[in-house]
């Protein structure tokens, strides 16, 4: 669960669904009320990797739900050694629209994560969205101020992760020239 004092990114969509079956699929209005259900989850269900893995492959054609609905678990990578949120990192890779919030500050909680493997995954992804011209640099920036303001990401991991991306590939030093602005 959650230790005093500690917070958890959610987003909100004020066209979503609630007491619905699929609820746990789509947008939701009230994210924050299942949020502590969440990040309890995975510490005693062992097939948490997998039920990941499913919410990704049944929401290829909305990565930001995908991503809003992951924050939890992404979170809770930035201080387990199990990097469990790959595969939701890998959707987002995939993606071939542009990444909105979501999306973005997903990826800087990967950067951050404490498992190299999602750090990877999350440099990865950014790669594969900027050579399709999908990486939004704004956005991302921003979701990367947002969170080291409050103080939930480890910046050093942050930066060392978007200095490779920088350095892997030209299609990357546009937007991340942006999410520098």
């Amino acid at each position: 669960g959650l230790a005093p004092g500690e917070r958890v990114v959610v987003f909100l969509d004020e066209h979503g669904v609630e007491g619905d079956a699929a609820a746990g699929l789509l947008a939701r209005q009230t994210p924050e009320r299942t949020v502590i259900a969440e990040t309890e989850y995975g510490e005693y269900v062992p097939q948490f990797e997998q039920t990941l893995a499913l919410g990704a492959a049944l929401l290829p054609h909305d990565h930001d739900v995908l991503a809003a609905q992951a924050h939890p678990y992404l979170q809770r990578d930035l201080g387990k050694d199990r990097a469990c949120s790959v595969p939701v990192i890998d959707a987002i890779a995939a993606a071939r629209s542009v990444n909105g919030p979501p999306s973005s500050s997903a990826l800087v909680l990967a950067l951050a994560a404490k498992d190299a493997r999602g750090r990877t995954a999350a440099q990865d992804a950014i790669l594969d969205l900027a050579r399709y011209g999908v990486l939004d640099g704004e956005d991302l920036g921003r979701q990367a101020a947002l969170l080291l303001q409050e103080d939930l990401v480890v910046g050093q991991r942050v930066s060392s992760g978007l200095t490779d991306c920088a350095r892997a590939t030209d299609a990357a030093l546009l937007p991340l020239l942006s999410a520098l602005e």
